[in-house]
């Protein structure tokens, strides 16, 4: 059996609009959120596990690619 060398712990950011107000009903204002998150992949600064846009809020589950991981973390870095 292999071990890991080392693993990453995925950060998990969510925001939420003021008042929970559905700002994302335009797709093109959604379409926003979504070209900001995928230009980030671009020079690697981070990798995009997956993320979701809702009306009033996003969810994001990423890995920053400039954070060396440490030995111990939890089992992040199976998903690499």
């Amino acid at each position: 059996m292999s071990r890991l060398r080392h693993i990453v712990i995925p950060d998990y950011p969510t925001t939420v609009t003021a008042d929970r107000f559905p700002v994302f009903t335009d797709p093109a204002d959604a379409q926003i959120v979504l070209d900001v998150v995928l230009h980030g992949r671009s020079p690697g600064w981070w990798k995009v596990i997956a993320f979701v846009v809702m009306l009033d809020h996003l969810h994001i589950m990423m890995i920053h690619t400039a954070l060396e991981p440490t030995p111990g973390h939890a089992a992040a870095n199976a998903l690499q």
